[in-house]
């Protein structure tokens, strides 16, 4: 498991610390069954699906954890989330973190 991903799985467990999860539970989840297949990236995308559902929280995903998980291009996701009535949200940092104007 890289660095990127034990950072990742340290913030859900405190998203989720109010609900009773930790870090051995949400890394028990990841193996829970999964396919062999599936990487770290693809199987916490699954926890954190699983964890809004069940706790009623909001998770938000990008395109490319869409991509990552469907194995879809980009334009195929972006198409299919217009077929489905869904509007992507376009975030960036706030200007003054990159150098900009407060």
């Amino acid at each position: 498991m890289n660095k990127s991903t034990k950072t990742q799985i340290k913030a859900l467990a405190a998203r989720y610390a109010d609900c009773g999860i930790d870090e051995q539970t949400i890394v028990a989840m990841m193996n829970d069954n999964a396919p062999p297949e599936l990487d770290d990236r693809a199987r916490l995308i699954g926890v954190r699906m699983c964890l809004g559902k069940a706790f009623n929280k909001q998770e938000y995903f990008s395109v490319s954890d869409v991509c990552h998980v469907t194995g879809e291009s980009e334009a195929e996701v972006l198409l299919r989330m217009k077929e489905a009535g869904v509007a992507p949200v376009t975030v960036s940092p706030a200007p003054w973190l990159t150098g900009g104007s407060q």
